[in-house]
């Protein structure tokens, strides 16, 4: 920290260096730190609190239509809404809230729970749902596995959260919570938000694998650059390699994979300046 007009700064980032390196931040966030007093030469310029929550804003801003959608139907905004479904539907019916809106959940927007989840990560899915104002659809999975210390903070702080927004933000987020229905009698949470309890829609797991499909295919770069969903049949830039036993030839088709990501004319020059190959992925 330090003081300046008896002011306290916050040093967030160092502006001195070579102006191509601070190009990018400054263009993106020109409006945004309008109020931002020029370095001199010698001196660091140190932002304050608001100057640094207006500069994060706008990023944030860039990235804002990539989560939006509308709600989906029957479920109400303002409150949690409970869906129990059977425990191997879970995962899929969270991917089915998203589907119908033609959209990815981002890694901020779910959280899978297991009996080792702590209320402090609970309690951060909340207050980025009743914080959002962006319309952001957020979910909590597999929350019947929550211990009851965990699921009784979780709903003090959510109910704590509800009351220190704004009423129009009160009303408006969105907050999904799916629960397996073989541990309804035995979980706590459950019991809590029963009365919000909505109708799931059926999880036609078809429809999943064509919505996913969908969205992993990658379009022909306008540059004329190969992507690496080249090296996938469909062009998908996700697949899976999973087997129920060993010595089927997962490896052998991941190594495939990546001998032919290596041929590629992007890749080639890349893989000259470094020792490490490309991996695709793990197979399971």
């Amino acid at each position: 920290l330090k003081n300046r007009d008896n002011k306290k700064k916050l040093a967030a980032f160092d502006l001195s260096g070579h102006p191509r390196e601070r190009s990018g931040l400054l263009s993106s966030s020109a409006q945004s730190m309008s109020g931002l007093r020029e370095s001199s030469s010698a001196e660091l310029t140190y932002l304050s609190l608001d100057e640094l929550g207006r500069v994060l804003a706008c990023l944030a801003s860039r990235v804002r239509h990539l989560s939006q959608g509308e709600l989906p139907k029957g479920l109400t905004p303002g409150r949690p809404n409970l869906l129990v479904v059977p425990e191997a539907d879970v995962l899929g019916t969270v991917l089915d809230l998203y589907a119908q809106s033609s959209i990815l959940p981002q890694s901020p927007e779910v959280l899978v729970c297991t009996p080792t989840t702590t209320a402090e990560e609970v309690a951060l899915l909340f207050r980025r749902a009743l914080n959002d104002q962006c319309s952001n659809l957020y979910c909590l999975a597999n929350a019947d596995q929550l211990d009851y210390s965990v699921s009784s903070q979780a709903m003090a702080d959510l109910q704590q959260f509800s009351n220190e927004v704004d009423l129009t933000t009160a009303e408006n987020y969105r907050l999904v919570v799916v629960c397996g229905r073989e541990n309804e009698e035995h979980a706590w949470i459950m019991s809590a938000l029963d009365r919000f309890r909505c109708n799931p829609k059926p999880c036609l797991q078809n429809e999943l694998r064509h919505y996913l499909l969908t969205r992993f295919t990658e379009q022909p770069l306008s540059s004329g650059q190969q992507s690496a969903a080249c090296v996938d049949g469909n062009l998908s830039c996700v697949r899976l390699v999973a087997s129920l036993r060993s010595g089927v030839g997962k490896s052998l088709f991941v190594q495939g994979c990546e001998e032919a990501l290596s041929t590629l004319d992007c890749n080639v020059a890349e893989l000259k300046k470094r020792q490490v190959p490309i991996r695709v992925c793990v197979p399971v």
